[in-house]
């Protein structure tokens, strides 16, 4: 739970390796209540947390528990950084709350049509279209 009262930021400690992954996503399940000028922030850092950006802002407003889900997929596959990911919380008033549970990073990958390596002897026709 993040208040105003309580840490009002929750970091992952050790950083996401995405490096193998083709497509990744992150979902968790939230509920908040915020002023009108409150904010729960999700934000990255791909340099050892020195620098945090916005991956999704929540803003005046409240939700009952409800799944979200973002996609991470630009930060997967050869060449990426490992990445951090922290829940902040600005808060507008002292009444302002986000409570976070069941946090999932996935590493995804697209349905294959046809498992590689594809082969076909062509005298079925079923796997072609003709025109």
């Amino acid at each position: 739970m993040v208040t105003a009262s309580h840490p009002l930021t929750l970091t992952l400690q050790a950083p996401l390796d995405l490096a193998g992954a083709r497509m990744a996503s992150l979902t968790f399940w939230h509920s908040y209540t915020l002023s009108g000028r409150g904010q729960a922030q999700v934000e990255f850092s791909t340099d050892g947390g020195e620098n945090w950006q916005t991956l999704a802002v929540r803003q005046d407003g409240e939700q009952s528990w409800t799944p979200i889900t973002m996609r991470l997929t630009s930060f997967a596959g050869p060449g990426h950084p490992p990445l951090r990911l922290r829940f902040r919380l600005l808060p507008g008033g002292p009444a302002d709350r986000w409570l976070i549970d069941d946090v999932l990073v996935e590493a995804l990958e697209p349905p294959a049509l046809y498992p590689l390596p594809f082969e076909d002897d062509v005298e079925r026709w079923r796997r072609w279209d003709a025109t």
